[in-house]
């Protein structure tokens, strides 16, 4: 355990430090009375009772609220003196870090670790300030600085209440002398708080704290460390001994005294660790937004400034400032020495070359606000669509578009089954207008002069796949011709059949008895899928493994499990690398996001994940909690990711497998910070099937070297 005196305000605030070493349950409280405080401010209709105030911001709503709170004053906590002493939330929290005591060039440190108690509500929170055209924040604003100071007030409040009645004080100067002064009375008491001392050492723990000897405080932490570290030891040495088992290395082997034959053994133990697939990461950082990233490019290729060097609110500042939403210098030009001169010309840079300005922000607000497209854009939305897939050519006389969605009841879950790419939402509109655009004569006219003919007598019929119940329903089938109806008739008894053999399957994975043959499977998943005491609907992308970039030559015959993203390419029908770029910059990083999300949901489900859907309750309309009172739950269900108590999802990072010159990929990568950073990183996995060269190059990233990473081939036989 790291000494407190380094902890502090780096790791843990002032009420983690009371609780750890008082035993006493600031952190808990400080957390049950924000989190009601949000719930009030935050709801979206789901409350009889609206919350007085809120149109004035967060801090301000609460603060009138808590002025009056008698039941925070009968708990002790002089909330309404302390607010009388401050107007705005900026003011707030300069006056409880002075009066904490906290030095200021480590505030910042210390508004972090804050901010990560609660890490689902900040991030609601933060979100809700990010999106000024979102109706509830337009009418209850609220943002971080609003959260941060709400939170100071309560534990400034609870921090005094404790050490009134500890007769101590708990505020930073005297924590930290305490800290640095007594190291072993500190580390003796952590470890009692925490519950982690045997019942008969607890108590001689206890009776040395009450007689404060300092004498027999160091003889008793020694003792403790002795008898810690031999308990430690052996439980290494059985973890060792189980894991040698398993990897098929005798009990001798372990005895052996040479370093040749230890090595052989921990080099046994990590081969079988490898593939049983255990896999530890850190967290991943959030995605920026389309002109966030525009700005990041543009700071690199002017300054040469990575992204590592820059914080949110540097990119956000630039942003508004290129799209005159705010004046004067910015935070970037303050930390990185840019002169007034310099700073100007690169906003400029920023407004007509990256086009991050009123005027093309405007046109694209237009853009969004048509209803309907000319054909000429019609032509050129089917066409990328067409050859983004590299369909061009060989149409059937019926090609169907197929959207997915889910279906299930009383599942705050829903959107997370339904499209990703439309929203949250079913697929289905996207689906029926591609179709009606792909039919309109004028279009295909126009593809026709782009060199995608596409025949006469080929329709594009919608078509929706409900992923809970694996059938498909086609719409629109009013618009056919009455010849294509007979087609029309045998492809859906196809894809019912196929439908049912995907329900047996989907029975045998979530362990159904009883079931006589795909017909009755079928049966069996559509009444789970209206039965809103089922917890598990479906396992959706659960077990997903890798991301193929290529023609469906590269994979036919191949049994893939249903744990592949597929996307259909020909590098020989782009040879200037258009549409692998689009894929490496979209649906790549939508499978990585994918990928990601699972992976730290069953990684550690509770602090990354979302629990068991069982004990889940909706607040306010915008969120989950578990129980009536919690912090937001921010990842997937353990039953999206738990079979039982054992992990259904296998923790694995993306292998992308790309068909295509490794020449072209590299160039592409070159450019596309997203992908490359990913790949450099060692989120993906990358694989390039190149067929000039009939090899596989797998990337190899070097490790503490971000930009370094080579290639290494490996031969394999294309079709």
């Amino acid at each position: 355990m790291k000494p407190l005196a380094d902890q502090l305000g780096v790791d843990l605030t002032l009420c983690d430090a009371a609780d750890q070493l008082f035993g006493t349950r600031l952190g808990e409280t400080l957390n049950e009375l924000l989190i009601k405080g949000l719930m009030d401010f935050f709801d979206e209709g789901q409350s009889i009772w609206r919350m007085p105030g809120r149109r004035q911001g967060l801090f301000r709503g609460w603060a009138n609220i808590a002025r009056r709170n008698r039941r925070l004053r009968m708990r002790g906590l002089d909330v309404g003196t302390l607010l009388l002493e401050a107007e705005g939330p900026e003011a707030m929290i300069d006056l409880v870090m002075t009066r904490l005591g906290v030095p200021e060039p480590r505030w910042m440190d210390y508004f972090t670790v804050e901010l990560a108690r609660l890490h689902g509500w900040a991030g609601f929170v933060r979100w809700r300030a990010q999106a000024p055209n979102y109706y509830w924040q337009q009418r209850n604003p609220a943002d971080l600085v609003d959260y941060l100071a709400i939170r100071l007030v309560l534990a400034l409040a609870l921090l005094d209440d404790a050490g009134r009645r500890l007769r101590r004080d708990l505020r930073w100067p005297a924590l930290m002398a305490f800290a640095t002064e007594h190291p072993r009375e500190c580390l003796l008491r952590r470890e009692l708080n925490a519950g982690t001392v045997l019942p008969e050492f607890a108590h001689r723990i206890e009776v040395v704290l009450d007689g404060a000897d300092g004498g027999a405080i160091d003889a008793l932490y020694l003792e403790y460390e002795r008898q810690k570290i031999a308990r430690e030891a052996c439980t290494r040495a059985g973890r060792v001994r189980v894991m040698a088992e398993r990897a098929g290395i005798g009990h001798d082997a372990l005895l052996a005294r040479d370093d040749d034959s230890l090595h052989q053994v921990i080099d046994g133990i990590y081969a079988a660790k490898a593939r049983e697939g255990m896999l530890w990461t850190r967290a991943l950082e959030l995605i920026a937004n389309l002109q966030d990233e525009l700005v990041v490019r543009a700071v690199d290729r002017v300054f040469s400034v990575r992204r590592e060097s820059l914080a949110g609110s540097m990119i956000g500042e630039l942003r508004e400032t290129a799209l005159g939403e705010r004046r004067g210098r910015t935070a970037f030009a303050r930390q990185f020495e840019v002169d007034a001169a310099a700073e100007a010309v690169f906003i400029r840079t920023l407004q007509v070359e990256y086009r991050i300005n009123p005027d093309q922000a405007r046109i694209q607000l237009e853009h969004l606000a048509k209803i309907g497209f000319r054909h000429q854009r019609q032509a050129q939305l089917v066409a990328n669509g067409l050859r983004g897939i590299g369909l061009t050519e060989g149409f059937g006389r019926t090609v169907l578009v197929v959207g997915h969605g889910s279906t299930s009841e009383n599942n705050p879950y829903e959107s997370a089954l339904d499209c990703g790419a439309c929203g949250g939402d079913q697929g289905l509109v996207n689906a029926r207008i591609f179709a009606a655009m792909a039919n309109r004569r004028e279009v295909r006219a126009l593809l026709a002069e782009q060199g995608i003919r596409i025949p006469e007598d080929t329709r594009f019929t919608p078509a929706l796949h409900d992923t809970t119940t694996d059938e498909i329903e086609l719409f629109d089938l009013d618009q056919l011709p009455p010849g294509a109806l007979t087609r029309v008739t045998r492809i859906q008894e196809d894809l019912t059949a196929a439908g049912r053999l995907c329900a047996a399957e989907r029975c045998a994975e979530l362990g159904e008895t009883g079931i006589d043959g795909p017909a009755a499977a079928a049966r069996r998943v559509k009444r789970h899928a209206l039965d809103w005491t089922q917890v598990r609907p479906e396992w959706g992308l659960s077990k997903n493994a890798s991301f193929i970039i290529g023609r469906r030559a590269v994979t036919r015959g191949v049994d893939l499990g249903g744990r592949a993203f597929m996307h259909s390419y020909d590098h020989r029908l782009d040879p200037g690398g258009r549409l692998l770029e689009g894929i490496l910059s979209g649906p790549l990083v939508v499978a990585q996001w994918i990928n990601m999300e699972h992976f730290f949901s069953v990684v550690d489900n509770e602090a990354f994940g979302s629990g068991s859907k069982v004990y889940h309750n909706v607040v306010g309309r915008f969120g989950v909690v578990t129980g009536n009172l919690s912090d937001l739950r921010t990842g997937l269900p353990a039953q999206t990711m738990l079979r039982a108590d054992r992990p259904y999802h296998q923790p694995m990072r993306l292998i992308t497998l790309v068909e295509a010159p490794l020449t072209l990929v590299e160039s592409l990568l070159a450019k596309l910070y997203k992908p490359r950073e990913l790949v450099q990183n060692g989120w993906i996995r990358l694989v390039v099937l190149d067929p000039d060269t009939g090899q596989a190059q797998v990337y190899e990233p070097r490790r503490g070297d971000r930009s370094g990473g080579g290639w290494e081939a490996r031969r394999v036989r294309l079709p």
